[in-house]
């Protein structure tokens, strides 16, 4: 498919059972992107796995899943290594993140960091040296 702006490009989307993870998800593969679909819920990657697939059923990159936790900087250095496989990370999309209605105190704040903080950090130092030796990378 000609003009395709991402085709060639590795992805992960961390956060891609539902919502701006899986829309992301659905964006890249139409565009060419080879796509690495990360979540918590297995159970729930299935689901978007499928989902995407139908919604994307022309795409040219592959599509794969992986259970992550994102506050787990284990959890993200495995993530990123599962691209290797296809040559490397070119786009890390961090959107994982959960907060709710009826956390308090030091309780939210500290579910507020350690998922919408935390995961930006362990995501970047992973990523770097997949990327430096493409000089690619978003």
């Amino acid at each position: 498919m000609p003009g395709l702006r991402l085709e060639g490009k590795n992805a992960v989307v961390t956060g891609a059972a539902g919502g701006i993870g899986l829309e992301t998800t659905i964006l890249f593969l139409r565009e060419g992107a080879s796509v690495v679909m990360a979540d918590i819920s297995e159970a729930a990657l299935e689901k978007a796995l499928a989902k995407a697939k139908e919604v994307a059923s022309d795409m040219v990159g592959k599509v794969k899943t992986a259970k992550c936790d994102v506050s787990k900087e284990d959890d993200i250095k495995a993530l990123v290594e599962s691209v290797d496989e296809w040559g490397g990370l070119d786009i890390m999309f961090n959107n994982a993140g959960i907060m709710h209605a009826d956390d308090a105190g030091k309780f939210a704040i500290y579910t507020f960091a350690s998922y919408h903080v935390s995961p930006h950090t362990h995501t970047y130092n992973p990523q770097t040296p997949s990327t430096l030796p493409r000089r690619s990378g978003t």
